[in-house]
């Protein structure tokens, strides 16, 4: 979406899989999966260092025009 892109978030949806550790490591992957002008579609998983879903989320945002 660009660097200092303005949006508003229209859905979120998260999921959590597995309970998060304090003191874990874990990997946050996140992806812009469409973009139109008006939208965007994200999706984001969180992974501990097993390889092992933990959580995931999408969103919906809405791009500002600028």
């Amino acid at each position: 979406m660009g660097q200092g892109a303005q949006y508003s978030t229209v859905d979120l949806n998260v999921k959590y899989v597995r309970p998060l550790a304090e003191g874990a490591a874990y990997t946050a992957i996140g992806r812009l999966v469409e973009q139109t002008r008006s939208l965007g579609i994200c999706s984001a998983e969180i992974r501990g260092a097993d390889g092992k879903l933990h959580a995931m989320a999408s969103a919906t945002l809405m791009i500002k025009a600028g």
